[in-house]
This record gives C-alpha cells, sequence and structure tokens, in this order.
C-alpha cells in the first residue's frame, strides 16, 4: 500500500495552525519559508492592520512615513544598497494572495494568516498566489473541480481539511472560473492554457515544467531540476485575483492519492508552492545545491 510523502525536513510552520474566525496568524520567515522566524496567534482586534499585527509581535523598522517594512527583527531589506541580482526584500501575503497596498493600509477582520518572507528580488518581485495559508483561500465556498480523469481520493481529502467540492467538469480548451485544477503532466502539456499559466503567463512565474514524460522542478533562473511524481501549487486568475486555482499536478492518477495525504495545512504552511520528489514534499521554488 502507499505510504504517502513524507516532508523531507520539519514544516516551516508544523508549531501553527490555521486561526479560528475571531484570530489572525503571523508567520514570517527567510528565503520562502526555509527559516521560520515567528509563528503566533493572535486576537482579531478592531483596527487590526498588518503593519499593526506585524508591530505587535515583531521589531519592525518602517520608512517612508511608516508605509514600507524595512526589517523585522533585525533582518533588513537591502533593496537599492546593492545590485538588483543580489537585492532580499520583504514581501508578504494574505490568506495566499500577495497584497497590492501597503501594510499599514490593509485591515485584517479575523480567520486571516498573513505571511512575510524576506528573500530575493530578482526573478521574485511579484508572486502573486501562495498556497501558504491553506486551506485558504480556497475554504469558504463550493469549489468547482476541473479534471482530466479519476480523482479517487480527492473527496475525503478535500472533506478533511473544510473544503467544499462542486460538481465536476473535465480539463478542457478553457480555465474554469475558480477551484481545483487535477490533471497529469501530460494533460497539462496538452492544454495551452495550463501549460502557458505553469510557465508563467498571467503574472505567476515558472517553478516546474510539465512535460509528456513528466514533472520536472525549475529553479527561478530557470535551471532545470530532478524529476517531481507531484506538485501543489497555486495559479493566478486574472479574472478574479481573490480566487486564485488549486492545481494538484501529477506524473499519473497513481500518484494523486499518495500526494493527497501529505499535503496539509502544516506541511503547506509558508510555501509557496510544494512538489513531491522521491516520497518527499518539497518546499518551491527548488534552489540548487
Amino acid at each position: 500500500g502507499c505510504t504517502g510523502v513524507r516532508s523531507s525536513e520539519p514544516s516551516a510552520a508544523a508549531s501553527g495552525r490555521p486561526p479560528s474566525a475571531d484570530e489572525v496568524r503571523l508567520i514570517v520567515s527567510r528565503d520562502f519559508g526555509a527559516s521560520l522566524l515567528t509563528d503566533v496567534t493572535a486576537p482579531a482586534a478592531a483596527d487590526l492592520s498588518v503593519m499593526r499585527l506585524l508591530a505587535e509581535n515583531t521589531r519592525v523598522e518602517t520608512q517612508y512615513g511608516g508605509g514600507f517594512v524595512q526589517s523585522i527583527d533585525g533582518l533588513t531589506s537591502t533593496y537599492g544598497s546593492v545590485a538588483d541580482a543580489d537585492a532580499k526584500d520583504w514581501f508578504y501575503w494574505v490568506d495566499g494572495i500577495m497584497a497590492d497596498m501597503g501594510a499599514g493600509d490593509f485591515a485584517l477582520k479575523g480567520g486571516e494568516t498573513v505571511w512575510w518572507d524576506h528573500h530575493s528580488w530578482a526573478r521574485a518581485m511579484y508572486l502573486p498566489v501562495a498556497v501558504g495559508a491553506f486551506p485558504a483561500p480556497w475554504a469558504g465556498g463550493e469549489l468547482p473541480l476541473t479534471s482530466g480523469g479519476e480523482t479517487a481520493g480527492l473527496q475525503a481529502w478535500a472533506a478533511e481539511h473544510g473544503l467544499t467540492l462542486g460538481a465536476a467538469k473535465r480539463l478542457g480548451a478553457r480555465p474554469p472560473a475558480a477551484g481545483i485544477i487535477v490533471a497529469t503532466a501530460a494533460e497539462a502539456q496538452a492544454t495551452p492554457w495550463l501549460r502557458e499559466r505553469i510557465a508563467g503567463a498571467d503574472g505567476g512565474v515558472e517553478l516546474l515544467e510539465a512535460r509528456d514524460d513528466g514533472i520536472f522542478l525549475r529553479a527561478l533562473d530557470g535551471t532545470p531540476g530532478s524529476a517531481a511524481t507531484g506538485a501543489c501549487l497555486a495559479l493566478p486568475n486574472p479574472e478574479d485575483g481573490a480566487r486564485p486555482l488549486l492545481l494538484l499536478l501529477v506524473q499519473d492518477a497513481d500518484a494523486l492519492d499518495p500526494m493527497l495525504a501529505s499535503l496539509t495545512p502544516a506541511s503547506l504552511s509558508a510555501r509557496l508552492a510544494v512538489a513531491a520528489v522521491d516520497g518527499m514534499l518539497e518546499p518551491l521554488p527548488w534552489e540548487p545545491k
């Protein structure tokens, strides 16, 4: 029988949990979640902004009248002080969606997960969506399911994590408006809009390549990496930025259930995306060793 996919290292935020409706969660990390610096859950107070949440739980230095985060707990932005290729900066997502406003202007209502990450600016200035707040932003409404074939274990996995699957439709020539997509590498390769979105079209970034002969990791600089049996990533939705697509990409149908067993709020916490490689769950973007 399948043993599932185990994490290759302790999860970046294994101690944390998704917040309740009257809480907010703050995760602070570096290098796409490789090093966890802070993971706290706090009450959702009135007039709580992303900046206030950060300031109440870390040491923050700001610039430009308090609207720009310069450093968190001593880890400083180097953008503008070194060559762009070497610059690192702070970026944040709320419920897996990269913010398009200053942290002081982003009001929190309760139930949100805020993830700040310090990473290289080069090729990663804009990473619009992430799986790092799972099950947000996919929980709470009916999720259309788009699939190329069998998805036997998906219903139980979705129910376990508070996701409600709607009617299933076949993978076709047009992208769905929202929901979950399950596809093999060959199906993704044969579906132009999906192949292009995986490759970074519509505002995303290429983290892997889906080919007829499998799934292959890609570093942000384009360096080819190892083969994967599956991957879980959020895809931007140019029609509705608040409703990214959740893609479960697999080498073949048999690879889906083992990967699903490993996809939990803990294993996806503070992750841009993940891939199943040699029975392990590896964070993306992949970096050459």
